[in-house]
């Protein structure tokens, strides 16, 4: 017997086979293993302060690493994750080549459901959109769900294969293998993509590059304060303005030298990653504690990090950070590329580590949604998932309408 919200209405023109996440018995006995045997490395004076500022502490370390080895469920959570219907398809792009996607997803039963992607970034991956699936399906049924609300991990991210060994991968790239990935699930009359990280580049791409995806919706700024024109005034920044603008440019100073490790040495970097769990629990925990807005639970971060584990996809998901790093030394790659044609919404979480105050909003005049919020950070879906979907659907009534099954919008 399959899921509510299972069956796409489009079945007849997708290929889409139904998937189970399902890992290993010995792969679980393997971590524990490993985990058990990894040294954790001497006390350094760096290393015993908690506030942040050098990293994560020996001792979160030591904590994480004790209720990874004792205490994580990971059946519990597999069980969680399997309540929502999951699924692999096979993309097939003329330019790029093959890559079989693993997604999640809620179909609407509606004929005017609007389709809606929702994009990951990096350390994330589709785990963070599940509290949102969560309240769509708490509120809706399959006969009355407006939106079909498509996630899928990124090609080389979670179960989804990638990126190609004979070629490189780019954001326009990957942009257009998740394009591909609606049109064969029957949505090339119209889609909106939603973003943060990694994924607001992918949707910026999609909306720029491709007429299906006729609006996009973001809560990561991926511009350059430098930029900014200087007509635009700091006197209209608020007080709340300021503070966030402080933080950011202090992020910036201190906390991107992970960028530029990821971008320039992905090899290295990748190889060192997959070789220990407790590397991985370091390097990955401490974006997720230091770039939310209040620490996620353990459990979360755990899980998170399992999840790249287990599908030893660490390595295969640096990539989008070569084309960051290229960007920053004046290359094209269109990281932060925005259409100024198509309806664009934005939800701004203050405690992020990227910004646009409200007052600036204007440099993009088909920006017809800002949604401020004092509280959030850069894992929105995750942090703050009611906030981020009642933005979304307040955007979408206002712009997006379905005529004849197609999506019109209006600017």
């Amino acid at each position: 017997m399959s899921l509510p919200f299972y069956h796409n209405p489009n079945a007849s023109k997708a290929t889409s086979r139904p998937f189970k996440v399902n890992i290993p018995d010995d792969d679980l006995k393997k971590l524990k293993v490993l985990l058990d045997a990894a040294p954790l490395g001497v006390e350094t004076w760096e290393n015993k302060q908690t506030d942040g500022r050098f990293g994560v502490s020996r001792s979160w370390l030591a904590n994480a690493r004790s209720v990874w080895l004792h205490d994580f469920d990971w059946r519990r959570k597999e069980a969680a994750i399997n309540s929502f219907p999951h699924f692999r398809h096979i993309v097939k792009h003329a330019e790029i080549g093959e890559f079989d996607l693993h997604f999640c997803a809620l179909f609407s039963e509606m004929p005017d459901a609007i389709p809606i992607v929702m994009l990951h970034g990096w350390p994330g991956s589709f785990l963070e959109f599940l509290p949102i699936l969560s309240i769509l399906r708490n509120k809706y049924t399959p006969a009355d769900i407006p939106y079909h609300v498509i996630v899928p991990s990124l090609p080389g991210f979670a179960f989804s294969s990638g990126p190609l060994q004979d070629r490189d991968l780019t954001t326009t790239g990957c942009a257009s293998v998740i394009n591909q990935l609606m049109l064969d699930l029957g949505f090339g009359k119209g889609y909106v993509a939603q973003g943060g990280d990694f994924g607001c580049a992918i949707a910026n791409v999609m909306a720029v590059n491709f007429d299906a995806c006729v609006a996009q919706y973001v809560n990561l700024w991926m511009g350059d304060l430098s930029l900014v024109p200087s007509s635009v005034s700091d006197d209209e920044l608020t007080e709340k303005d300021r503070e966030a603008m402080a933080r950011l440019k202090k992020w910036q100073a201190d906390g991107g030298g992970y960028a530029v490790q990821q971008g320039t040495r992905p090899a290295t970097t990748g190889l060192v990653l997959s070789s220990s769990p407790l590397a991985l629990l370091a390097w990955v925990g401490e974006k997720l504690v230091e770039w939310s807005d209040i620490t996620p639970p353990l459990e979360t971060i755990l899980e998170m990090i399992s999840l790249y584990w287990f599908t030893d996809t660490i390595s295969r998901s640096l990539y989008p950070y070569r084309s960051l790093v290229a960007s920053f030394q004046g290359s094209k790659e269109p990281w932060g590329i925005i259409t100024l044609t198509k309806p664009y919404g934005y939800s701004c979480f203050y405690k992020d580590n990227s910004f646009l105050p409200k007052a600036w909003a204007k440099l993009y005049p088909n920006m017809k949604f800002y949604g401020p919020h004092e509280d959030g950070g850069h894992f929105a879906a995750l942090e703050r998932p009611e906030t981020l979907l009642h933005d979304l659907e307040d955007f979408i009534k206002a712009h997006i309408r379905v005529q004849d099954r197609k999506l019109e919008t209006a600017l």
